[in-house]
């Protein structure tokens, strides 16, 4: 018996098993191949969220205006013979830490009279340009009552620190400001 043309070329079952086991052996290598690409990227998403959320848990931090302030201060108080300092703050849109020479070291305000102040000095956050003095003893009226302006203190100039000024030059300032 002689084989058709259409037999010769017919594969056997074996064959057919036989291809099917190979491709999938290839897909197997591509799938796996495919896999571990998606697990490295996933590795990069989940090691990017991460980041994200410690970014998101921990707010920015930025220089401790306090802490800089502190030596000021205490240079201050030591040349105004204060032996107390009262600070408030940080408020206002201006993020304004307002610092007050006392008399006395209570802190009791109740106990406190206005001719126990010696002195005070007012520092706004100017950010990247450092800070700033307010001059309290003098009033531009650039903002109308009840605005914010108005209300934050920004009627009162800012004073630009200058390399000039010196601790006589502050004690002089704060005595003005009491």
């Amino acid at each position: 018996m002689t084989k058709t043309e259409t037999e010769k070329h017919t594969p056997t079952l074996t064959d057919c098993q036989r291809r099917y086991i190979t491709a999938w052996k290839r897909a197997d290598r591509k799938n796996d191949a495919r896999r571990q690409v998606i697990e490295a990227k996933q590795a990069e998403v989940d090691a990017m969220q991460h980041a994200v959320d410690v970014l998101k848990a921990k707010p920015g931090t930025y220089p401790d205006m306090e802490k800089t302030l502190q030596p000021i201060i205490e240079a201050v108080k030591v040349r105004l013979g204060a032996k107390g300092v009262k600070r408030y703050g940080p408020h206002g849109i201006c993020f304004r830490y307002s610092y007050y020479f006392l008399k006395s070291e209570t802190d009791d305000d109740s106990k406190q009279k206005r001719g126990d102040i010696l002195g005070a000095l007012y520092f706004d956050n100017d950010g990247h340009d450092g800070f700033s003095l307010r001059d309290f003893s003098k009033d531009t009226d650039e903002f109308s009552a009840g605005t914010m302006g108005e209300l934050n203190g920004m009627n009162h100039p800012r004073v630009e620190m200058l390399e000039a000024m010196t601790f006589d030059w502050l004690v002089k300032f704060a005595k003005a400001g009491a």
